[in-house]
């Protein structure tokens, strides 16, 4: 029986954005964070929900070239009544 998702993942054009943005509406932190070998960040992981879901939140340099380059009305991943809780302008798509 299916009963969720392991992780989902979302291509951010400013990961630090949609890091911060997802940590603050969902208050936790990433449990897992990989950075590209210069040191700016390829990867985060949240876990979400009762069933500690998997969020993952990953640079868009780096997505295959298959992957959605479009989403359903907005660049952000968080649903409209999510972001206006939160205060970070990647939530607000301004």
């Amino acid at each position: 029986m299916l009963r969720g998702f392991a992780t989902i993942n979302y291509w951010a054009d400013d990961l630090d954005a949609a890091r911060g943005g997802h940590a603050e509406l969902r208050g936790v932190e990433p449990y897992f964070e990989r950075p590209e070998p210069g040191g700016q960040p390829a990867r985060a992981e949240l876990r979400i929900g009762g069933h500690q879901d998997g969020l993952g939140l990953a640079d868009r340099r780096r997505a295959p070239s298959r992957a959605a380059t479009e989403t359903a009305g907005r660049s952000c991943t968080v649903t409209t009544a999510a972001s206006r809780r939160c205060s970070r302008s990647c939530c607000r798509g301004s």
